[in-house]
């Protein structure tokens, strides 16, 4: 009877309905306890009971692993339980990522910099090739686009030194904190830190702009030239022959100079010797005349030697008023050093003292206009003085003045001229 009723759930008579109604519901009641079973016997509490340390999922492979230990020999023991890290523990690793999130900046900043270098390069590499491709020659067919090019190339370039400074502060930061990080990994990164690396991008970006500025209008340049028709010389051959041209534009100016001295020298021999003959005359006057009028030429020695003293007393005076402003443009000169100008360059003294009047003069620095205030600017800007006080001048490299050379070396220039005995005297400058 059992396992008639048990045939009739599982395999019902088809044409009896209420039986296949039957089984589905049987087999649903079955599912539903066996389910009830299994969640019961893998429920939490039954777990914590029966297996303290692992899940009941792994009790069978841990006795696979005991079995297999066995039959290999080993004595492998199963894996311990992960502790939870400490506060320090935990500290040391976020140091650890800070520390290698810094040095991943550190070495983008490194490469931005070497970027620049290579910029750098590659415009000058670009202006090298100008100076002879077909390119160059359509700028040199025009005379407006020459003198435009001309103008730029002539500005002094400091780009590449700046540049130079500013990878060397990049590679010594990185190589400053990498070797920190190397001896103590859980360093930290300081405060001090972020803001040298943002002093030097501040740098990046600055050098990047005059970078951009400085090929933008070249290649406008080049943009305008396009279309024009080749020039039989290159860009450097008329670069060339407009330096020379300036050569003698320059060797003109200074020989009208010369000449113009040289009539104004004859000029006051003359107007000197007009005067001694009239001295003469008037001293022959004097003696016919008597002692009354030897009187009167005494006394108008007397008033020009009074009027001398007077000019003298007033210079004095002015230089006085004008002190601040003599320390300000002539201060690199009053510096004591081991080193004099001359004609051919600076040369070495054996004691320091400040800088000679008379190795001013040999220097040119106080010839009258153009060459005084060029010569005097190319002795503040040149490397062969030891003295470490530069003034408050532009790079300067020689040729003409650009009006932000003028306006530096100017006021220099007159004061020294006008006041160059006094200085002397003041033992501001060496005789």
């Amino acid at each position: 009877m059992f396992w008639t009723w048990i045939r009739q759930i599982v395999v019902p008579d088809p044409r009896n309905s209420n039986a296949v109604w039957t089984t589905v519901s049987v087999l649903a009641v079955s599912l539903v306890i066996v389910c009830v079973v299994y969640l019961g016997a893998g429920s939490p509490s039954h777990r914590i009971q029966h297996a303290p340390a692992f899940k009941s999922s792994d009790t069978s492979d841990l006795t696979s692993v005991s079995i297999l230990n066995q039959a290999t020999g080993s004595s492998q023991e199963p894996p311990p339980e992960q502790s939870i890290p400490s506060a320090s523990e935990l500290d040391a690793r976020l140091r650890e990522s800070e520390n290698s999130r810094f040095s991943a900046r550190l070495k983008r900043l490194v490469e931005e910099a070497i970027g620049l270098s290579n910029q750098n390069a590659e415009n000058s590499l670009y202006i090298k090739e100008l100076a002879t491709n077909d390119t160059g020659k359509r700028i040199a067919s025009d005379p407006l686009l020459t003198e435009k090019m001309i103008a730029m190339l002539e500005v002094p370039d400091s780009r590449s030194q700046e540049i130079l400074a500013i990878v060397e502060r990049a590679t010594d930061l990185q190589k400053f904190f990498d070797e920190a990080i190397d001896k103590s990994p859980t360093m930290g990164v300081s405060k001090e830190a972020p803001k040298q690396v943002e002093q030097i991008e501040l740098s990046i970006s600055e050098m990047r702009k005059q970078l951009k500025d400085f090929r933008s209008p070249i290649e406008q340049i080049t943009l305008s030239s396009s279309g024009r028709s080749l020039s039989n010389k290159t860009l450097e051959e008329v670069m060339i022959e407009h330096k020379s041209k300036q050569s003698a534009s320059l060797a003109a100016a200074i020989r009208e100079e010369r000449e113009a001295k040289q009539k104004a020298k004859e000029k006051l021999a003359r107007e000197n010797e007009i005067k001694m003959t009239e001295l003469e005359l008037q001293a022959d006057r004097v003696r016919a005349e008597g002692d009354q009028e030897l009187k009167k030429a005494e006394i108008a020695a007397a008033q020009i030697a009074a009027t001398k003293v007077a000019e003298d007393r007033l210079l004095q005076a002015e230089f006085d008023r004008d002190r601040e402003q003599i320390n300000h443009y002539l201060r690199p000169l009053f510096v004591p050093g081991e080193t004099q100008p001359s004609a051919n360059g600076w040369i070495r003294t054996l004691d320091s003292k400040p800088i000679s009047l008379n190795a001013l003069k040999s220097a040119g620095a106080l010839h009258t206009l153009p060459l005084g205030p060029i010569e005097l600017l190319l002795l503040f800007n040149d490397g062969g003085n030891d003295r470490k006080v530069r003034g408050p001048y532009p790079g300067f490299n020689g040729g003409g003045l650009q009006p932000v050379h003028a306006e530096a070396i100017m006021p220099a220039y007159k004061l020294l001229v006008k006041y160059q005995q006094i200085l002397v005297k003041e033992k501001l400058l060496s005789p």
